[in-house]
């Protein structure tokens, strides 16, 4: 951040560490940065960093990584199962192009798929031919930010799909009853959701402590204590009106 101040630099990665899963001890750690930056070779060069104006947006797990990922935004992190994706593009784009340039894959070989001429809303899911109930791809593409809980999907690459029923939910892009959405990660020490403490506060857990006995979140590093705070603020605020 000094060099950036004063000498003009040009960054060329800055990215999550995915070599390695989070937290090699009893519970999740840190991951790490990693950022690659150059010295620009015209003295005086003034760096400009506009918004990237996304016409199609797009979420995608897979088990395997891609040997390359092809987007002008994209960012990779590993998790449990497989990896996750995030990607735009600043035109609209065909389909079967796109899912080979973020997941190498056919759109006609996806298993079950659903798309929405007049949303623009597509979403195609992959299963292993030999192990039916093993899923190996899923990706989620839409005009607007994809609507999916990130959790939820995530958990998809290491359950098995033996209901045909439940295959069909992967479509909807909402779980079954009885597998809760935890929502946004908060807690990554022990992998409690925003929604799981929103429901807790509702159950009258109203102070960080409260949620700490209740569910472990924010007891082990503190780092979420703040997000917690504002969890039972904003929830506290809804009840309130």
């Amino acid at each position: 951040e000094d060099l950036g101040i004063h000498l003009p630099m040009i960054c060329d990665r800055y990215e999550l560490r995915d070599d390695v899963m989070p937290g090699a001890g009893r519970y999740r750690g840190g991951i790490g940065v990693v950022k690659a930056q150059r010295r620009s070779a015209i003295e005086g060069t003034q760096m400009v960093i506009r918004p990237f104006e996304a016409k199609t947006y797009g979420f995608a797990i897979c088990r395997e990584l891609p040997k390359e990922i092809n987007a002008p935004y994209w960012a990779k992190a590993k998790c449990i199962g497989g990896w996750r994706i995030e990607f735009a593009f600043a035109k609209k784009q065909d389909t079967s192009n796109l899912i080979t340039n973020i997941l190498g894959l056919k759109k006609d070989d996806a298993n079950i798929s659903f798309e929405d001429e007049t949303s623009g809303i597509e979403r195609f899911v992959w299963f292993n031919k030999e192990q039916a109930h093993q899923m190996e791809a899923a990706i989620f593409v839409a005009p607007t930010p994809v609507e999916v809980s990130r959790s939820w999907a995530v958990d998809l690459l290491s359950t098995r799909h033996e209901d045909p029923q439940e295959r069909f939910r992967i479509i909807a892009s909402r779980p079954s009853q009885d597998v809760p959405d935890k929502g946004a990660i908060v807690c990554s020490c022990f992998f409690v959701g925003a929604n799981e403490i929103a429901d807790a506060v509702k159950a009258g857990n109203i102070s960080v402590q409260a949620i700490g006995k209740c569910l472990n979140a924010g007891t082990n590093c503190g780092s979420c204590k703040s997000e917690i705070s504002q969890i039972i603020s904003e929830n506290q605020a809804i009840a309130a009106e």
